[in-house]
């Protein structure tokens, strides 16, 4: 699911934050349920955008568009960073983003040990955006498209971001 460009971006942004060449990093295995505690932050940052979300079809001729809009947000994972993004771009990145937390809890369920490396040490924030440039660029969909007409947010169980700067 995930290309030579995510993979590289991933290591680049380690290499960028680590000072160290990536084969130089120690790396170690991340589980399915880490991944997914990782990408659900991401639910605070499509919040303010459900409504267009929601609105707007699947549009694969948006995917290019989706996978620099996923580096980007990598680099800044904040709601601030999707303001500019054309409606059909945002839907294609959500919809990334939701079928790689179904992923990771159906790695999960079955049991799965790891579903990839990370830096050894690397902050949550770090993980973050390794994890975003990984998975949601030029990301193949597992699964058919879903109908977002009836999103709705998900409820903030600390009533505030979750995001961690």
């Amino acid at each position: 699911m995930t290309t030579s460009r995510a993979k590289a971006a991933a290591e680049q942004i380690a290499e960028q934050a680590l000072g160290a060449p990536a084969e130089a990093l120690e790396w170690e295995p991340i589980t399915p349920t880490e991944l997914g505690e990782l990408l659900w932050q991401l639910e605070d940052v499509f919040r303010p955008y459900f409504r267009i979300i929601s609105a707007c079809p699947y549009l694969p001729k948006s995917e290019r568009a989706a996978d620099d809009a996923a580096l980007n947000l990598a680099d800044a994972p904040r709601p601030e960073t999707l303001f500019m993004l054309a409606a059909p771009t945002l839907r294609v990145l959500f919809e990334r983003h939701r079928q790689m937390l179904t992923v990771a809890g159906l790695n999960s369920a079955t049991g799965s040990e790891s579903i990839m490396r990370m830096p050894v040490n690397a902050e949550p924030h770090l993980r973050l955006q390794i994890a975003i440039a990984f998975w949601l660029c030029e990301m193949t969909l597992p699964m058919p498209v879903s109908d977002q007409s009836q999103i709705e947010p998900p409820p903030d169980p600390r009533g505030s971001s979750s995001i961690r700067h």
